[in-house]
């Protein structure tokens, strides 16, 4: 087993906040799951990012969702990396 980071990107999600306000966006997160390989660790990583709380119920959503890997990195043994925070971006009204 080895440490992988994995950096994904998502678009169309919808979100809403504490007044109730509704807005579509994008993020950014990059992942560290222990994997046997890049494409197991890449699936680990979209399935983990696919039931956070914050983007579990997109059902229905108009636009659809998606969810990209964009890179898999093996990490040295020794890598105490964590995974990172959402970084947010509102996307444009089509």
């Amino acid at each position: 087993m080895q440490n992988y980071a994995v950096f994904l990107e998502g678009n169309n999600f919808l979100l809403h906040d504490e007044h109730g306000t509704s807005k579509v966006v994008g993020f950014f997160v990059t992942k560290v799951v222990v994997a046997t390989s890049e494409q197991e660790a890449a699936a680990a990583a979209l399935q983990a990012t696919w039931k956070d709380p914050k983007f579990a119920a997109q059902g229905g959503s108009v636009p659809a969702p998606s969810l990209e890997v964009k890179v898999v990195h093996q990490l040295p043994a020794s890598s105490e990396m964590k995974d990172t925070g959402f970084t947010l971006f509102e996307m444009e009204a089509e």
